[in-house]
Protein backbone atom coordinates (compact mmCIF):
# COMPACT_ATOMS: atom_id res chain seq x y z
CA UNK A 1 0.00 0.00 0.00
CA UNK A 2 2.76 2.32 1.03
CA UNK A 3 4.52 2.12 -2.70
CA UNK A 4 1.16 2.68 -4.63
CA UNK A 5 1.09 5.38 -2.56
CA UNK A 6 4.24 6.89 -3.00
CA UNK A 7 3.83 5.82 -6.73
CA UNK A 8 0.55 7.79 -6.90
CA UNK A 9 2.19 11.14 -5.40
CA UNK A 10 5.13 10.67 -7.69
CA UNK A 11 2.66 10.65 -10.27
CA UNK A 12 0.99 13.84 -9.27
CA UNK A 13 3.84 15.83 -8.63
CA UNK A 14 5.12 14.72 -11.72
CA UNK A 15 1.63 15.79 -13.86
CA UNK A 16 1.25 18.96 -12.02
CA UNK A 17 5.05 19.91 -13.17
CA UNK A 18 4.05 18.80 -16.93
CA UNK A 19 1.09 21.39 -17.02
CA UNK A 20 2.87 24.90 -18.13
CA UNK A 21 2.05 28.17 -16.29
CA UNK A 22 0.68 30.36 -18.93
CA UNK A 23 1.97 33.92 -18.27
CA UNK A 24 0.47 37.24 -19.59
CA UNK A 25 3.57 39.31 -21.22
CA UNK A 26 3.35 42.96 -22.46
CA UNK A 27 5.10 43.70 -25.71
CA UNK A 28 5.71 47.34 -25.80
CA UNK A 29 7.85 47.66 -22.88
CA UNK A 30 11.80 47.49 -23.51
CA UNK A 31 14.11 46.78 -21.52
CA UNK A 32 11.37 44.44 -19.12
CA UNK A 33 8.86 42.87 -21.83
CA UNK A 34 9.07 43.26 -25.51
CA UNK A 35 9.71 41.08 -28.24
CA UNK A 36 13.27 40.39 -29.24
CA UNK A 37 14.66 39.68 -33.02
CA UNK A 38 12.64 36.68 -33.26
CA UNK A 39 9.27 37.87 -32.33
CA UNK A 40 10.16 35.63 -28.64
CA UNK A 41 9.06 37.26 -24.97
CA UNK A 42 12.49 38.92 -23.92
CA UNK A 43 12.99 41.30 -21.08
CA UNK A 44 13.79 41.22 -17.24
CA UNK A 45 10.52 40.41 -16.67
CA UNK A 46 10.48 37.22 -18.69
CA UNK A 47 14.06 36.53 -17.70
CA UNK A 48 12.82 36.77 -13.97
CA UNK A 49 9.28 34.82 -14.48
CA UNK A 50 11.27 32.09 -15.94
CA UNK A 51 13.66 31.71 -13.23
CA UNK A 52 10.98 31.81 -10.81
CA UNK A 53 8.59 29.16 -12.59
CA UNK A 54 11.65 26.99 -12.95
CA UNK A 55 12.48 26.94 -9.14
CA UNK A 56 8.35 26.09 -8.60
CA UNK A 57 8.86 23.11 -10.75
CA UNK A 58 6.28 24.83 -13.62
CA UNK A 59 7.32 24.61 -17.46
CA UNK A 60 6.80 29.18 -18.27
CA UNK A 61 4.74 29.50 -21.67
CA UNK A 62 3.99 32.96 -22.27
CA UNK A 63 0.99 34.93 -23.96
CA UNK A 64 2.00 38.12 -25.21
CA UNK A 65 0.05 41.04 -25.94
CA UNK A 66 -1.30 44.36 -24.96
CA UNK A 67 -0.86 44.53 -21.25
CA UNK A 68 -4.62 46.32 -20.41
CA UNK A 69 -6.22 43.54 -22.72
CA UNK A 70 -4.30 41.02 -20.67
CA UNK A 71 -5.09 42.01 -17.65
CA UNK A 72 -9.20 42.00 -18.88
CA UNK A 73 -8.45 38.62 -19.65
CA UNK A 74 -7.31 37.83 -16.37
CA UNK A 75 -10.17 40.09 -14.52
CA UNK A 76 -13.01 38.14 -16.81
CA UNK A 77 -11.42 34.32 -17.05
CA UNK A 78 -11.03 34.92 -20.75
CA UNK A 79 -8.54 32.79 -21.97
CA UNK A 80 -6.40 30.56 -20.34
CA UNK A 81 -4.01 32.73 -18.32
CA UNK A 82 -2.83 31.76 -15.15
CA UNK A 83 -0.92 35.13 -14.42
CA UNK A 84 0.72 38.20 -15.10
CA UNK A 85 4.86 38.60 -15.23
CA UNK A 86 5.85 41.99 -14.30
CA UNK A 87 3.13 43.24 -12.68
CA UNK A 88 3.31 46.67 -10.91
CA UNK A 89 1.73 47.15 -7.35
CA UNK A 90 -1.76 49.02 -7.40
CA UNK A 91 -4.18 49.50 -4.95
CA UNK A 92 -6.87 48.47 -7.51
CA UNK A 93 -4.64 45.33 -9.03
CA UNK A 94 -4.35 44.05 -5.41
CA UNK A 95 -7.70 44.48 -4.55
CA UNK A 96 -8.77 42.01 -7.54
CA UNK A 97 -5.95 39.98 -7.75
CA UNK A 98 -3.42 38.11 -5.51
CA UNK A 99 -0.07 39.38 -6.22
CA UNK A 100 3.21 37.76 -5.04
CA UNK A 101 5.79 39.32 -2.72
CA UNK A 102 7.70 42.12 -4.73
CA UNK A 103 10.92 40.78 -6.57
CA UNK A 104 12.02 44.30 -8.09
CA UNK A 105 10.70 48.20 -7.80
CA UNK A 106 10.40 50.57 -10.55
CA UNK A 107 9.74 54.42 -10.68
CA UNK A 108 7.06 55.74 -12.57
CA UNK A 109 8.18 59.27 -14.05
CA UNK A 110 7.04 61.88 -16.67
CA UNK A 111 8.91 62.56 -19.95
CA UNK A 112 9.25 65.53 -21.73
CA UNK A 113 11.23 66.92 -24.82
CA UNK A 114 14.18 68.58 -23.37
CA UNK A 115 13.98 71.64 -25.12
CA UNK A 116 10.19 71.77 -23.88
CA UNK A 117 9.46 74.66 -20.57
CA UNK A 118 7.50 72.00 -18.42
CA UNK A 119 9.48 70.91 -15.60
CA UNK A 120 6.96 70.38 -12.94
CA UNK A 121 3.34 69.13 -13.09
CA UNK A 122 1.34 72.05 -13.15
CA UNK A 123 3.27 72.93 -16.39
CA UNK A 124 1.18 70.07 -17.36
CA UNK A 125 -2.08 71.57 -17.09
CA UNK A 126 -3.58 72.01 -20.66
CA UNK A 127 -1.30 69.36 -22.33
CA UNK A 128 -1.68 65.95 -23.71
CA UNK A 129 -0.35 63.56 -22.24
CA UNK A 130 0.60 59.49 -22.80
CA UNK A 131 -0.81 57.69 -19.57
CA UNK A 132 0.62 54.66 -17.56
CA UNK A 133 -2.41 53.06 -16.40
CA UNK A 134 -2.32 52.81 -12.49
CA UNK A 135 0.78 54.35 -12.22
CA UNK A 136 2.29 56.33 -9.47
CA UNK A 137 2.58 59.55 -11.86
CA UNK A 138 -0.67 59.31 -13.47
CA UNK A 139 -2.59 59.05 -9.98
CA UNK A 140 0.09 62.23 -8.82
CA UNK A 141 -1.84 63.86 -11.56
CA UNK A 142 -5.28 63.01 -11.19
CA UNK A 143 -4.92 63.55 -7.37
CA UNK A 144 -3.87 67.51 -8.18
CA UNK A 145 -6.97 67.98 -10.30
CA UNK A 146 -4.84 68.96 -13.44
CA UNK A 147 -6.56 70.01 -16.58
CA UNK A 148 -4.31 67.09 -18.31
CA UNK A 149 -6.20 65.18 -20.98
CA UNK A 150 -4.28 61.46 -20.53
CA UNK A 151 -4.63 59.50 -23.62
CA UNK A 152 -3.77 55.54 -23.61
CA UNK A 153 -2.00 53.74 -26.20
CA UNK A 154 -0.93 50.69 -27.40
CA UNK A 155 2.33 50.44 -26.43
CA UNK A 156 4.97 52.81 -24.82
CA UNK A 157 7.19 52.38 -28.04
CA UNK A 158 3.68 54.40 -29.60
CA UNK A 159 4.00 56.86 -26.64
CA UNK A 160 7.23 57.67 -27.34
CA UNK A 161 6.74 58.09 -31.62
CA UNK A 162 3.96 60.64 -30.71
CA UNK A 163 6.19 62.76 -28.57
CA UNK A 164 8.84 62.34 -31.22
CA UNK A 165 6.38 63.98 -33.57
CA UNK A 166 5.07 66.47 -31.50
CA UNK A 167 1.40 65.51 -31.01
CA UNK A 168 1.88 65.18 -27.22
CA UNK A 169 3.12 67.36 -24.59
CA UNK A 170 4.71 64.32 -22.60
CA UNK A 171 4.79 60.65 -21.86
CA UNK A 172 4.47 58.43 -18.04
CA UNK A 173 6.21 55.46 -18.31
CA UNK A 174 8.54 53.53 -16.01
CA UNK A 175 12.38 55.46 -16.08
CA UNK A 176 14.25 52.44 -17.70
CA UNK A 177 12.06 51.84 -19.89
CA UNK A 178 11.12 55.63 -21.23
CA UNK A 179 15.16 56.05 -21.49
CA UNK A 180 15.40 53.37 -23.14
CA UNK A 181 12.90 54.05 -25.93
CA UNK A 182 13.90 57.82 -25.90
CA UNK A 183 17.53 56.55 -26.66
CA UNK A 184 16.32 54.34 -29.62
CA UNK A 185 14.91 57.32 -31.31
CA UNK A 186 17.89 59.76 -30.23
CA UNK A 187 15.64 61.64 -28.69
CA UNK A 188 16.76 63.98 -26.18
CA UNK A 189 14.16 64.30 -22.97
CA UNK A 190 13.89 65.25 -19.77
CA UNK A 191 12.57 63.81 -16.62
CA UNK A 192 9.27 65.55 -14.30
CA UNK A 193 9.52 63.42 -11.08
CA UNK A 194 6.43 62.42 -9.48
CA UNK A 195 8.06 61.64 -6.89
CA UNK A 196 7.19 58.11 -6.97
CA UNK A 197 9.50 56.04 -4.57
CA UNK A 198 9.71 52.78 -6.48
CA UNK A 199 6.61 50.79 -7.29
CA UNK A 200 6.94 47.43 -6.25
CA UNK A 201 6.69 45.03 -9.25
CA UNK A 202 5.12 41.39 -8.86
CA UNK A 203 3.50 38.30 -10.37
CA UNK A 204 -0.10 38.38 -10.79
CA UNK A 205 -2.61 35.70 -9.93
CA UNK A 206 -5.73 35.33 -10.00
CA UNK A 207 -7.50 36.30 -6.17
CA UNK A 208 -8.08 32.56 -4.50
CA UNK A 209 -5.14 30.83 -6.28
CA UNK A 210 -3.49 30.42 -2.81
CA UNK A 211 -1.66 27.09 -3.40
CA UNK A 212 0.63 28.91 -6.66
CA UNK A 213 0.97 32.26 -5.06
CA UNK A 214 2.60 30.48 -1.98
CA UNK A 215 4.78 28.06 -4.30
CA UNK A 216 5.62 31.71 -6.23
CA UNK A 217 6.51 33.18 -2.86
CA UNK A 218 8.66 30.56 -1.69
CA UNK A 219 10.61 30.57 -5.24
CA UNK A 220 11.02 33.93 -4.89
CA UNK A 221 12.44 33.85 -1.49
CA UNK A 222 14.73 30.91 -2.44
CA UNK A 223 16.10 33.18 -5.59
CA UNK A 224 16.58 36.17 -3.63
CA UNK A 225 18.62 34.33 -0.90
CA UNK A 226 20.87 32.86 -3.52
CA UNK A 227 20.76 36.20 -5.42
CA UNK A 228 19.69 34.60 -8.77
CA UNK A 229 17.41 37.38 -8.88
CA UNK A 230 19.66 40.44 -8.66
CA UNK A 231 21.83 38.98 -10.58
CA UNK A 232 19.17 39.26 -13.97
CA UNK A 233 18.48 43.37 -12.05
CA UNK A 234 21.94 44.42 -12.43
CA UNK A 235 22.80 42.89 -15.69
CA UNK A 236 19.87 45.24 -17.13
CA UNK A 237 20.70 48.25 -15.28
CA UNK A 238 24.37 48.41 -16.67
Amino acid sequence: MRVWLGLLTWWWVGAAAAVPFVCGIADGYPPYQYRDGRGQPAGLDVEVARLVLEQAGRAAQFAQGNFDELLSRMAFGVGQLDGLCGAELSVERARRFALTQPYFARRSVIFVPDRASMHTLADLAGKVVTGDRQSFAEEAIKSQRLPVRIMQTASKAASFDLLAAGKVAAVIAPEEVGSYLARQRGLAVRIIDAGDPGTPVSILLHRGDAATLRLLNQAIKILGQEGRIGEVILRYQR
